[in-house]
């Protein structure tokens, strides 16, 4: 989560290669996994669109993290979404609601 809000493709592919400089080749990093952290969604709830900063989806960043022997990894929260997502647009009725009909919020 180092990137925060920053993250976008280019950063993600420039922190794969850095990985290999501080020793993943050699062995001194035992990494097994490579993971995009939150901030590539287009929104909280819109698990399947990565944000307009992947221009090329995640595929490109999936096939660079596989070639180097990882495995690619990636951060969701699935019962979490916003109220902008199109997944609560589209899907009010999925929304977790209290005895009134108020959003329930998860944080």
């Amino acid at each position: 989560y180092c990137h925060g809000p920053q993250v976008d493709e280019l950063l993600m592919m420039q922190s794969l290669k850095e990985l290999k400089t501080l020793g993943m080749d050699s062995g001194e990093l035992p990494l097994q996994l490579f993971q995009l952290d939150d901030g590539w969604q287009s929104a909280w709830g819109d698990w399947l669109r990565p944000n307009p900063k992947f221009p090329n989806g995640l595929k490109p960043l999936t096939d660079a993290v596989k070639a180097d022997g990882l495995v690619p990894g990636i951060w969701l929260a699935p019962a979490a979404l916003t109220t902008g997502s199109r997944v609560a647009k589209e899907h009010p009725e999925w929304i977790l609601r209290d005895d009134r009909g108020g959003e329930v919020s998860c944080g």
